[in-house]
């Protein structure tokens, strides 16, 4: 508990830090935007793509180094074998860091990722290495994301698109 609170401690403290940089390239932004996924590995034989819809908050803590957090949800198109054809829904709940290397991004994620299709359930910790690019008030990524789970590891390849407030 008390890592925790120095943790929290820790983040507040860089916030009101790097609060006195005014420009665009140390704010907070809001983005919102859709994803494309195609599913590998396990996941691909119980799904065919996905279409999705997400949300993603990013704070400059320098000029190079940013922090994330992202949520959103992914319906993926169910295989005829599985699940009658029915959909199977994921919803990413993942913070991270990342570097913008003059508009090039790279960075990573972990969280928990929430997969459901007929009532079945599959949980489980969540990874997601990512490149992109930043273009001002638009941002895009090429995305792995990968959850364990028992049994193996839900996992796709995604093309995420974002417009920032």
């Amino acid at each position: 508990m008390k890592k925790l609170l120095f943790s929290a401690f820790l983040l507040m403290l860089s916030f009101s830090v790097f609060a006195q940089y005014g420009d665009d390239d140390r704010a907070f932004r809001f983005g919102l935007g859709g994803a494309l996924s195609l599913p590998v590995g396990d996941l691909k034989e119980s799904a065919v793509y996905s279409v999705g819809f997400n949300a993603q908050a990013s704070y400059s803590f320098t000029e190079s180094v940013q922090g994330f957090v992202q949520t959103g949800i992914n319906v993926f198109k169910g295989e005829a074998d599985y699940y009658g054809e029915s959909n199977i829904l994921h919803v990413p709940i993942m913070a991270g860091a990342r570097l913008n290397l003059s508009g090039f991004l790279v960075g990573a994620g972990v969280g928990y990722g929430l997969y459901t299709a007929d009532g079945v359930s599959s949980n489980g910790f969540m990874y997601s290495p990512k490149v992109g690019y930043d273009f001002g008030n638009y941002e895009v990524q090429f995305n792995y994301t990968g959850t364990s789970v028992s049994g193996g590891t839900l996992s796709y390849i995604g093309l995420r698109a974002f417009y920032k407030f």
